[in-house]
């Protein structure tokens, strides 16, 4: 008969314990569910497509990107709300009026602006500006 304490007892348990069964399933159901938003609100879901990775896109960016596509001016899309769900590779808009919600619901094309650097010339050396 071995004697052990009871902190070397527990911890024996929890090394032997397996995970919680369907704690995968429930990260993903959770991932899945689209962000709690005002009832009273209109909601667009944009699911982007060419490649587009919503982790890496700032939602300010998009925001603007899709206000450009949808042709609304800044003052009428105060209220409107973006929400970026990584799981789905979606962007939930949600907004009271549903003149904008058409509008988003119509945008087919999102141009996002790019960030240029200019590269140096091949013949020049590192250290060298041009």
């Amino acid at each position: 008969m071995v004697l052990r304490s009871k902190k070397t007892a527990r911890i024996a348990r929890e090394i032997t314990r397996s995970p919680p069964v369907g704690n995968a399933t429930r990260r993903v159901a959770a991932a899945s569910r689209l962000p709690a938003m005002p009832r009273s609100h209109n909601l667009v879901i944009v699911r982007p497509g060419g490649g587009l990775n919503v982790q890496t896109c700032s939602p300010h960016r998009i925001l603007a990107a899709l206000t450009m596509a949808a042709q609304l001016a800044p003052s009428v899309m105060e209220e409107d709300i973006i929400c970026p769900n990584s799981m789905q590779d979606i962007f939930v808009v949600s907004t009271p009026s549903a003149t904008n919600a058409a509008a988003y619901s119509r945008v087919t094309e999102i141009i996002l602006p790019t960030r240029e650097t200019r590269s140096r010339p091949t013949s020049s050396p590192a250290g060298i500006k041009s």
